[in-house]
């Protein structure tokens, strides 16, 4: 609304800019970098995450902590995902390697309510990059780096699977979706049909 009452470029920007910092709200610091901030819809809440293995839920009116995940010294996060009805959080957890090597990529379910979560999701081969709730929460896409996207299903954590070869950071779902768009390729936007992984539409 200021942007077009104000269409002065500069002017307006700086008008917008000290609005903006009117309203701004300090967090504790953390001890790690911060990977993912994610608003909560409904609820004025929002989620920080980051290097240090812990899940932080703030309130939006003045930042105070609402509620802590504490995800062990050896995990940190780098995608968060939060249902369209605000009541679950999706975490990409990572962790150090193990004695033998292992290194622990998983997906873990937090409520922000009293329901129950969906059973985690175990041993994705990468780090996991981006995760994005589908318009009826009942499915999640899962990005890793430089591995194919999966889109599951939570019922039954039965996967729908999309060729990629880059960190997939960026991906969305249709209004309805039907179809998700995401970066299989540098320079290459892709459609694809969410249910079935069929191409769509492509754009180089």
């Amino acid at each position: 609304d200021y942007l077009d009452r104000f269409p002065g470029g500069r002017l307006a920007y700086k008008i917008l800019d000290r609005m903006l910092s009117d309203r701004a709200v300090s967090l504790p610091s953390h001890e790690g970098s911060i990977e993912e901030i994610v608003y909560v819809p409904g609820r004025e809440l929002f989620v920080v995450a980051g290097l240090e293995g812990r899940v932080r839920v703030h309130r939006a009116s003045d930042g105070e902590l609402w509620r802590e995940f504490d995800l062990g010294d050896d995990s940190s996060v780098r995608a968060l995902a939060v249902s369209p009805d605000g009541n679950l959080l999706a975490v990409g957890k990572g962790a150090k390697p193990d004695r033998v090597g292992k290194v622990s990529n998983d997906v873990l379910f937090m409520s922000l309510d009293d329901r129950p979560t969906p059973a985690p999701l175990f041993d994705y081969p990468a780090s996991i990059e981006k995760l994005q709730f589908a318009p009826d929460r009942e499915r999640l896409a899962v990005g890793t780096r430089y591995e194919s996207l999966e889109i599951i299903d939570l019922n039954d954590a039965s996967p729908v699977t999309i060729a990629s070869t880059r960190r997939s950071e960026d991906l969305a779902f249709s209004s309805d979706g039907s179809q998700v768009l995401l970066t299989p390729e540098i320079g290459l936007l892709r459609i694809c049909d969410s249910r079935t992984g069929e191409t769509v539409k492509e754009f180089d």
